[in-house]
């Protein structure tokens, strides 16, 4: 893949990351099912964009 396109795939991955990790801090203070749900959805997001970012 060229450079410029892997670049903007990166700041995409990175901006869903991100994103990611705000939605488990929210979940974090929240309670009930949903919240570990949440939780839980975000953590394999962020597990899930760290090894796509690695194959970069």
């Amino acid at each position: 893949m060229p450079e410029e396109p892997k670049n903007r795939v990166r700041t995409i991955l990175l901006n869903i990351r991100e994103s990611a990790v705000e939605l488990q801090d929210s979940a974090g203070e929240m309670e009930g099912l949903l919240s570990i749900f949440l939780e839980g959805m975000a953590s394999r997001i962020i597990n899930l964009i760290d090894i796509a970012l690695k194959e970069l």
